[in-house]
């Protein structure tokens, strides 16, 4: 590459023109002391949380596990410091305050970020009370426009409709203590005022007579083709269970597809057109819906790459011409694979590290991965071929014997691919 450019503000990492990388490459390095230590509280970004880039590219929006959200404003000239917006929700009396989630975008035609949302599980510090949950709202400077209460633990990242004017969200309430009974619920949330509809749709709602099973729900996705569906599955044991049901909603009634022979962990992945869907869930498995839907027919393809019950935690990566699907395995072993059939077109699995995320440039020719080396080691493939094209650590960019960089949320990727976006577990 001709250089790379890297801000290392609040223990976040950009890296910059990472195209033809070499280990002669000019290192440009912008390093903002003055603010280094204000968010080391040891939480950071953890799995589930993430970095998100606006479409735009003028602002990264950042999840961390203590409920806290970031807003970072890049600048046009690397001579200039980023401008930052650090919001925290209000803590609740003997409560502990977490976040699993990622956040999500609403966007204008051009771009501009119009408002956010994520979501936070507030923990009571005794054994004896019950989790709830906070959905929140931030405008694009990062002011809190409304928070909606949830019972239970929502699971995955609140998704926003196409229309901006609704927020869905999956959360899994305990009917007891112990914990031994889960109902799965769907719920609404209105854009304008903040107040939870009355669409609150769970297991043994109107059209689905599921009767006293207790059903725990996966993350949920949003189809952006003209008739807005949500698809979502069951989440036994974290995802790891060999059973459960593919669930769909209109947004007002919930339907219950087809039963499964695996749980899952993770939302499914939609094509543009809505027509295929693919999924991953226990045993290391992936399914692939290929132009049937509705999906209430077996899948089209199911491969399972791993002989345990480990659940994939993070949803398949799909190429914008869907011909490509990518999954990182619990074991952190890459899988290139057909989208229509499932047939593996290649694999890779580190010696000394384990992948810890995975992330497809936007105009899928290239595939980025993580490590969990401590090191934030970078590894690119061409996404057809699983080529490596390069290898990169904070090792090399610092020029040092030692640092430590562990990168265990999603990451994101510039629309011209030519910046990485990360954080550490350490904030």
């Amino acid at each position: 590459m001709d250089n790379v450019i890297l801000h290392l503000v609040f223990g976040w990492i950009l890296i910059a023109s990472l195209t033809n990388l070499t280990v002669s490459s000019k290192l440009l390095f912008y390093y903002e002391q003055e603010d280094m230590g204000i968010l080391n509280s040891g939480l950071g970004v953890r799995q589930g949380n993430g970095v998100v880039l606006d479409t735009g590219k003028s602002s990264v929006w950042v999840t961390q596990r203590d409920g806290s959200l970031q807003i970072f404003s890049i600048p046009s000239d690397i001579d200039k410091t980023f401008k930052k917006v650090h919001f925290r929700p209000t803590i609740l009396t003997n409560r502990i305050t977490k976040c699993h989630s990622s956040v999500s975008l609403y966007e204008n035609d051009d771009g501009v970020v119009e408002y956010s949302v994520y979501a936070v599980v507030d923990f009571p510090q005794s054994v004896e009370g019950i989790a709830v949950s906070r959905v929140l709202a931030l405008s694009s400077s990062g002011e809190q426009l409304w928070e909606a209460i949830l019972e239970g633990i929502v699971n995955g990242t609140p998704q926003i409709s196409n229309d901006g004017n609704k927020i869905y969200v999956t959360h899994n309430v305990k009917r007891n203590l112990s914990g031994n009974y889960t109902d799965g619920r769907l719920s609404m949330i209105r854009h304008k005022n903040g107040i939870k509809s009355g669409t609150d749709l769970d297991a043994d709602g109107a059209l689905v007579e599921i009767q006293n099973h207790q059903v725990p729900f996966g993350p949920l996705t949003i189809s952006t083709s003209n008739k807005e569906l949500i698809y979502f599955g069951e989440a036994w044991d974290e995802g790891s269970a060999r059973f459960g049901f593919l669930y769909e909603s209109d947004g007002v009634h919930l339907r219950l597809l087809s039963r499964t022979s695996w749980s899952t962990a993770a939302a499914p992945t939609l094509s543009t057109d809505g027509k295929s869907m693919w999924m991953v869930g226990s045993g290391s498995s992936v399914h692939g819906w290929v132009d049937s839907n509705p999906f209430y027919k077996i899948p089209s393809w199911s491969v399972w790459l791993g002989t345990n019950n480990q659940a994939i935690v993070s949803s398949p990566i799909v190429t914008p011409d869907e011909g490509l699907v990518f999954v990182l395995t619990a074991n952190g072993v890459v899988f290139c694979l057909k989208a229509s059939t499932g047939e593996t077109v290649w694999s890779y699995k580190k010696r000394v590290m384990k992948f810890q995320a995975i992330q497809l440039a936007p105009d899928g020719l290239s595939l980025y991965a993580v490590g969990n080396d401590n090191h934030g080691t970078i590894t690119k493939f061409e996404a057809a071929s699983g080529q490596i094209s390069f290898e990169i650590s904070c090792l090399d960019l610092f020029n040092a014997s030692n640092c430590t960089l562990f990168v265990e949320g999603s990451f994101d990727i510039s629309r011209d691919g030519g910046a990485i976006f990360l954080g550490s577990i350490h904030g």
